[in-house]
């Protein structure tokens, strides 16, 4: 859950509609939007349903309101005119702009850093395929 709450939080926000969709949308955001809400709903009862049950849901409910303060209060809390933005734009324009998602890399995990994908979620298996005999045919 460490790994890709935040990633899901943000992309289930942005493809409720279109007021989340733009870069500068981030500072936008609001914990009581309906957008958010049912965004956090969605995600802790998959939580329930895939976990340990009301426990799982419950403690994915509690990050992930943890995650919606904290967007809230990065997006509200901007000093020197800077604006929350998903990633910085490229060129000139992003001299204001603050970053809620980061890449991870060798420095400490922010809130919001965000995996490329959800397949680095996951724990590497050892993967062993027996051929049941087939090469001997």
């Amino acid at each position: 859950m460490q790994r890709g709450l935040a990633g899901l939080l943000v992309s289930l926000v942005r493809l409720q509609g279109i007021e989340f969709n733009k870069n500068e949308d981030a500072s936008r955001i609001t914990t009581s939007n309906p957008y958010v809400q049912e965004t956090i709903e969605t995600i802790a009862l998959r939580a329930k349903l895939v976990g340990d049950g009301d426990k799982s849901e419950n403690i994915c409910r509690e990050e992930l309101l943890h995650k919606s303060d904290f967007w809230q209060s990065e997006a509200q809390n901007r000093t020197g005119g800077g604006v929350l933005h998903y990633k910085k734009p490229y060129g000139t324009a992003g001299g204001t702009a603050v970053e809620l998602l980061h890449f991870p890399g060798l420095e400490r995990w922010e809130e919001f850093t965000c995996l490329n994908s959800l397949r680095e979620v996951e724990p590497q298996i050892k993967f062993i395929l027996n051929d049941g005999g087939l090469d001997d045919i």
